[in-house]
């Protein structure tokens, strides 16, 4: 994320501004903003943070860098992950996939 430009969206949109150093991997603060973030891309994409597998076809759970879709269907697992990837790369995030597993 070198030379990016940004706004903040709080009670309106800020002046543009210049970002020249992105976050890096380790950093304290990083945990936080990828829960805070992937917060925000679940509830876009619909996906119920409220209840437990027991209760709902899916549940997610996220520490770190790090997500598990846990489903009773194998179609309830792809069905949340799709909702998911779609709203991460509208929010400009990119979920690896030499890293997602299917168990």
């Amino acid at each position: 994320m070198v030379s990016t430009t940004c706004l903040v969206k709080f009670c309106g949109l800020s002046e543009s501004f210049e970002v020249e150093c992105g976050l890096r991997k380790g950093e304290p603060i990083a945990p936080l903003l990828f829960n805070t973030t992937l917060k925000a891309i679940k509830y876009r994409a619909g996906i119920n943070q409220e209840e437990t597998v027991f209760t709902k076809m899916t549940q997610d759970l996220a520490y770190a860098d790090d997500a598990v879709i846990i489903g009773r269907s194998l179609q309830t697992i792809r069905t949340a992950f799709k909702a998911t990837d779609f709203k991460a790369k509208r929010m400009g995030l990119h979920i690896n996939g030499e890293n997602t597993k299917i168990m």
